[in-house]
């Protein structure tokens, strides 16, 4: 089993900025793979 886990901030002030990469990154890849990410 492999976990990749995305690193970010949460809020309209750090959407699309270099504090939420992390997220950015993470939904990439699952939209690449069609992998399902439950966000809670």
């Amino acid at each position: 089993m492999k976990v990749i886990v995305g690193l970010g901030n949460y809020g309209e002030k750090y959407e699309d900025t270099r504090h939420n990469i992390g997220f950015i990154a993470v939904d990439r890849l699952a939209s690449e793979y069609n992998i399902r990410i439950n966000k809670k």
